[in-house]
């Protein structure tokens, strides 16, 4: 029989999610003489309140035995913190027997994650991925993880973690001394990134004038504004750039396989949120009390596309001002903190007008003007700036010379090859810029905006410095004052 008073010199923990973020949530436990009692303190929600009926259950069904004669009182640390879920069953119901002496307790920390059923089984939980995320990296902090414990069928998504794992099936798996000398040894092979599912970017065709954004969206990262009429390609350049950014990375982050874990995607799946426009502000940045993650946090390190982007609600498309500067949303709720990243290329596809033709050669519009203006009027000028390249797209004329997908995506693997260093400015390119950006009257946003996709000009060149051509090319891809002057 373990000695009850080692058994407090392990630690037990759990996980929860704070935001996005996974924290190790340390399971305390108080048993004392005095009137009967059960009690989970830590801010528990209702489900977390309803484990104890569960626990209590398996404990006995499993052939234990429960404290019936003391106070059991379980505390969730930190206890500021909301705990949610399911997952922490397993960790309290083998805190209660180690504590009561009827399992031996290692000397080390051990995460637990797990679901119970009455019978004392152990069900996976479908967030384990992303719980299991607080026993490593520098999620944990500080706190160094020796094991994990789960169900068995959730140990394949969570084996590259770097931490022993043990799969159990029953509450009668913890029976028997050092049952911790049963996990089994992790992987420490990442994979690499797999090609998303459906067509491949090097099987795909495009025309010159899609070939060529296609490079300078992937490789320099700008922001886009699409407008044209209906079927010139909007949603196809949006697609294949997710495809070709897929295609040119080789391992995703750490970072990367946490979110996916978090929203349940692959863990190598490519960072793309595309909300329909009647998403609201709350479904868009985030929201709710605990706050919950939104479209742009899911687009985090990859492609946010806002197709039919004036058919979003002004207020929705100018609250995402701030997240694309600052790469984060600060949600404040009554009581809740939370920021979540929101670093992502944002890519805005529209029609000219509602029936879609306005300047069209194919079809005359039938809107009427004031219409026209007042759909137009829904994009915001300082929204509206955000975009480092604004483009009037056409459709291709039949027979226009074709660019295989495996032709741009050779040429960005060996321009990423190179490292190119950022060209110098010439000095006549220099005051050409100044010239247009005085006589455009450009903001400060927008002189960046345009010396950063001048220089990514000059690179997908090979230049070593930024030439008078560059220049003027950025100024017309960046300097349209508003959406009727673009078309």
């Amino acid at each position: 029989m373990q000695d009850i008073a080692k058994s407090f010199a392990m630690a037990f923990f759990a996980s929860t999610l704070l935001g996005v973020h996974p924290i190790p949530v340390e399971i305390e436990i108080d048993l004392s003489s005095g009137l009967p009692f059960f009690q989970i303190v830590g801010l528990p929600d209702a489900i977390l309140r309803e484990s104890k009926t569960r626990v209590k259950s398996a404990i006995l069904q499993a052939g234990y035995e429960f404290p019936y004669d003391q106070r059991v009182v379980l505390n969730l640390a930190p206890s500021k913190v909301k705990k949610e879920g399911s997952g922490f069953e397993l960790g309290l119901a083998a805190r209660i027997l180690a504590s009561s002496g009827q399992i031996p307790a290692p000397d080390f920390n051990v995460l637990f994650l797990g679901e119970l059923a009455l019978d004392g089984g152990i069900r996976s939980i479908p967030e384990i991925e992303a719980l299991s995320f607080a026993a490593a990296h520098s999620f944990s902090k500080g706190i160094k993880f020796d094991l994990i414990v789960a169900n068995v069928d959730n140990l394949q998504g969570i084996s590259h973690l770097g931490i022993p794992l043990l799969g159990v099936k029953h509450l009668n798996d913890f029976k028997g001394e050092r049952w911790w000398d049963k996990a089994v040894a992790p992987l420490k092979e990442v994979k690499p990134n797999k090609p998303i599912d459906g067509p491949q970017f090097k099987d795909l065709k495009f025309t010159e004038f899609w070939a060529k954004h296609l490079v300078i969206a992937a490789f320099g990262g700008h922001h886009y504004f699409l407008c044209g009429p209906p079927g010139c390609g909007k949603t196809f350049f949006a697609e294949s750039l997710k495809l070709l950014l897929n295609s040119l990375e080789e391992k995703p982050s750490i970072e990367r396989r946490l979110l996916n874990a978090v929203f349940q995607r692959g863990s190598n799946d490519f960072p793309w949120a595309a909300p329909h426009h009647s998403a609201s502000m709350h479904g868009i940045l985030g929201g709710g009390n605990p706050p919950r993650a939104g479209a742009i946090t899911r687009a985090h390190g990859g492609i946010l596309f806002l197709d039919e982007l004036l058919e979003f609600t002004p207020a929705c498309l100018d609250s995402l001002r701030e997240p694309v500067e600052k790469g984060a949303v600060e949600i404040f709720r009554a009581g809740n903190y939370t920021v979540f990243p929101s670093r992502f290329q944002i890519v805005g596809a529209t029609n000219p007008c509602r029936c879609g033709y306005w300047k069209s050669r194919y079809k005359e519009c039938t809107c009427q003007p004031t219409h026209r203006k007042n759909y137009q009027a829904r994009l915001s000028g300082p929204f509206f700036d955000r975009f480092d390249v604004k483009l009037h797209c056409r459709r291709a004329e039949r027979g226009e010379k074709t660019i295989e997908g495996s032709e741009i995506l050779s040429q960005l693997k060996d321009l990423k090859k190179e490292r190119l260093l950022v060209p110098t400015w010439s000095k006549a390119a220099l005051l050409k810029f100044e010239e247009r950006a005085t006589k455009r009257h450009f903001n400060f946003r927008t002189i960046e905006k345009t010396k950063r996709l001048a220089v990514t000009l000059a690179q997908i060149e090979g230049l070593s410095a930024v030439g008078i051509r560059n220049v003027a090319e950025a100024c017309e891809l960046q300097s349209f004052k508003d959406l009727e002057s673009l078309i």
